[in-house]
């Protein structure tokens, strides 16, 4: 039986192959194992074009074809070199291609880099430049400042040696400006910043008394007693008279503050008063001043004693309304040292002193007053008319007129001076004043007690203190008491 001989199968053709190349047959299992294909496969459709994606595919795919047609085998080696040969070649185009590419944009990128340095550098060429030019300006401009700063240096020292420095006073108060605003100050409140401040520029002037004089001192002084800050006042009087020790207004009112309210310099300061005042007159101010503290001290037989010296002293005598003022206070005094009888001496006295001033409104109310004690009614209201007739706005001249109508037996002429003076005031002790004299006229029409007005002690006479300093019904104390030289601010 003859035997057909048989195709090679591609076994055989493989054996044949790995027989006489080993190298090849290696390569050939490794190429056709499936992970080497499939890493081809990953790396060429990732890194190379479209072209090499298709060899990487058509790869595959004939490495699929090889696994399940195994008659092709045979001429696998031809395939393999042929698809090793695709893929080399098709591999180093894409990376010239790829080199190329890269080198280009490298190369472009470098020289746009490059040209953009360089066109930087120029830019910052030109920058520096010009800073240094700016530079070079600065310096002249500073040189040239530093020059004119001597020069104006060398100015301003010619300057000073013309020019005092103020600048210690730049905290100095105006001491004239102060006391103006004190004067202004009509009650404690609205005045007691001002005394501070006076009291610390006298305090911080010790070295320099000319920063606020004496006079400005005792003015201040004069407004504290008028409120009744009697310490401050001794404290402004003192200083004004250590700066001014010849300020002979501060010293009367230094010597009657003590008088009045230190007990142990009393007679001492009295003493030394009477002196200044009496012995060595200067101003009728201060003698008024001298009477207003022996009012306070009743001192009635010194006060009859220094008015009988200085209705025969050279100075004084000579002026009728200077002995009309002294007369007065002398009859006052001897009526108290009478024990309130008018003798023949105190009448002689007040009609002396109205006769050389008739029209001295204080030595008229005096004078109405007592002829009411004395019941010359007619007379009273005839100076009670006078007194009216220089002051509209007294309410104690109109109730002087009611009480002496009412006791005259003229009950309603009483009742209309009450009316007029209701219409001059509103204060409210004016106002109580008006009501008690009402009372007074109810009591006399009534005739309750025909006697009522006999009785010193019920007969509400002027005050002392009124009959001798001429004070309205106000009391003393906030009677302002100016002094020469001293009697307002300066103008």
């Amino acid at each position: 039986m003859q035997t057909t001989p048989s195709t090679p199968s591609w076994a055989d053709s493989l054996g044949a192959i790995v027989a006489k190349s080993p190298g090849l047959a290696i390569a050939l299992v490794l190429l056709l194992s499936a992970g080497t294909i499939a890493f081809v496969y990953l790396l060429l459709r990732d890194r190379l074009s479209k072209g090499a994606r298709d060899i990487a595919e058509a790869s595959k795919l004939m490495a699929e074809s090889l696994r399940y047609n195994t008659e092709s085998l045979a001429t696998a080696p031809q395939i393999v070199l042929a698809f090793s040969s695709l893929v080399e070649s098709t591999i180093k185009r894409e990376l010239i291609e790829l080199d190329g590419k890269i080198s280009s944009t490298v190369a472009r990128e470098f020289q746009s880099r490059a040209t953009q340095l360089e066109e930087s550098s120029t830019e910052a060429r030109s920058v520096l430049q010009e800073m240094k030019a700016m530079r070079s300006d600065i310096l002249a401009i500073n040189r040239a400042a530093v020059e004119q700063q001597v020069v104006l240096e060398q100015e301003l020292s010619k300057i000073r040696d013309v020019i005092p420095d103020y600048s210690v006073w730049k905290n100095v108060a105006d001491p004239e400006l102060l006391v103006r605003r004190l004067h202004r100050a009509e009650t404690w409140d609205q005045g007691k910043d001002i005394v501070a401040q006076l009291q610390n520029l006298c305090n911080s002037s010790a070295d320099a008394p000319e920063l606020i004089p004496a006079q400005y001192l005792e003015i201040a002084g004069d407004w504290c007693r008028r409120h009744n800050q009697f310490p401050l006042a001794l404290w402004f009087y003192e200083h004004a008279v250590a700066r001014d020790p010849e300020r002979i207004s501060a010293q009367v009112e230094l010597l009657a503050l003590r008088a009045e309210y230190i007990y142990p310099r009393r007679e001492e300061s009295l003493r030394e008063l009477r002196q200044l005042v009496v012995e060595r007159p200067r101003s009728l101010n201060d003698v008024r001043r001298l009477l207003n503290v022996l009012i306070e001290l009743e001192r009635w037989s010194d006060i009859d004693e220094i008015c009988s010296a200085l209705l025969s002293n050279t100075t004084y005598g000579t002026h009728p309304s200077d002995r009309a003022i002294f007369l007065r206070n002398r009859a006052v005094a001897r009526r108290h040292l009478a024990f309130g009888h008018l003798t023949d001496a105190v009448w002689a006295d007040i009609r002396a002193a109205l006769s050389l001033h008739p029209d001295e409104e204080n030595a008229l109310k005096v004078y109405a007053n007592w002829l009411v004690e004395a019941k010359q009614y007619e007379e009273a209201i005839k100076i009670g008319r006078q007194l009216v007739g220089l002051d509209r706005a007294d309410v104690t001249y109109y109730t002087l007129l009611s009480r002496a109508h009412a006791l005259n037996g003229q009950i309603q002429e009483a009742r209309r001076m009450l009316d007029m003076a209701e219409d001059v005031t509103i204060s409210p002790s004016s106002q109580l004043q008006i009501a008690q004299q009402r009372e007074e006229v109810d009591v006399i029409e009534a005739r309750i007690d025909p006697h009522f007005w006999d009785a010193p002690a019920s007969q509400p006479t002027v005050s002392i203190g009124q009959a001798l300093l001429g004070a309205s019904d106000v009391p003393l104390e906030s009677i302002p008491h100016e002094h020469a030289g001293a009697s307002s601010p300066p103008a």
